[in-house]
């Protein structure tokens, strides 16, 4: 089977993590556990997620010209995702997350973006020809907006598959939404995009069909542990999450993306793609940690023999 070549134009993080039992109010403290250090970043996640999946990916961010940059390409190397267009920016740290885990798994994130912030239209320039000879494109909000518009724009040209993920949200112009094949936003980013409350299936509807009605083609709305709502102007569909333990939500929402956008890829049926996703997003949540918890096609296809 052909592998999908996928361009992931994004962030790459270095996660600092502390397990709690339970969030710190304002003004105060709360003893945690050991702290973690991950890869992170949603791009990098999302890059390193669609290469354990079995698809060929480049990706295209900056890291620090510190002992974490190097740490991190080598760790995207390691998970075979080319990084002929990572760049090191000198006097600029890489960025960091700083994230809280509380005892049922859920996350509290704080980003100081550092060289996500160093990311320019001339490095995507750089990076134009892989872009014209993938299948598709994956981008995020984690690096400055104009520079994601004007990926977008240039993927549009090449008529790329383009899978936007809009964390962390911010408004989106309409002219951009029309350009996306799909965007995949949780219910936070979705009630930010919208305006609309979103606090379970029905407002999930309203928020998801609002994005249709400003000329999205398909939204996939991820729910936590309610699943997922596909919706195009031809259908609505929700799919119930999988029962699991959970550990760490982290990089959940970023295995949800890239299995989607891998299923698309290797002509899954919409539906079908978004319950790959599931499967890979629950499977992501069993492990602490971004990268190291993303999940193999090897671990999806053993996942579907035991349910």
């Amino acid at each position: 089977m052909k592998k999908p070549k996928i361009v992931v134009v994004g962030s790459i993080n270095i996660d600092l993590v502390v397990k709690s039992y339970k969030f710190p109010l304002p003004g105060e403290t709360v003893i945690g556990n050991a702290m973690q250090t991950f890869p992170g970043g949603k791009g990098a996640n999302q890059a390193v997620a669609a290469s354990r999946l079995g698809a060929d990916v480049q990706m295209v961010g900056c890291v620090g010209d510190d002992v974490f940059g190097e740490d991190l390409i080598g760790n995207l190397k390691t998970n075979r995702v080319g990084t002929d267009f990572v760049r090191k920016i000198k006097d600029k740290s890489s960025g960091i997350a700083m994230i809280i885990v509380s005892e049922n798994g859920q996350n509290s994130i704080v980003l100081a973006p550092g060289a996500n912030m160093m990311v320019n239209k001339e490095l995507v320039e750089k990076a134009e020809n892989v872009i014209k000879n993938s299948d598709a494109l994956i981008v995020q909000f984690e690096i400055p907006l104009d520079v994601v518009f004007y990926t977008i724009d240039m993927a549009k040209t090449f008529k790329k598959k383009i899978f936007l993920n809009p964390a962390p949200a911010q408004k989106i112009p309409d002219a951009i939404l029309k350009k996306v094949d799909y965007i995949i936003p949780n219910e936070t980013e979705a009630t930010i995009i919208t305006g609309i409350q979103v606090k379970d299936l029905n407002t999930a509807q309203r928020a998801a069909s609002n994005l249709i009605n400003r000329g999205s083609k398909s939204v996939i709305l991820t729910l936590g542990e309610n699943g997922c709502l596909l919706v195009s102007e031809k259908e609505m569909i929700h799919l119930s999450a999988f029962s699991i333990n959970v550990v760490d939500t982290t990089s959940a929402g970023d295995a949800f993306v890239s299995a989607f956008a891998v299923g698309i890829l290797r002509n899954f049926t919409e539906k079908r793609a978004a319950e790959y996703a599931n499967i890979a997003g629950a499977l992501a949540s069993t492990k602490l940690g971004a990268q190291s918890s993303l999940p193999t096609r090897k671990d999806i296809e053993m996942f579907l023999k035991n349910i």
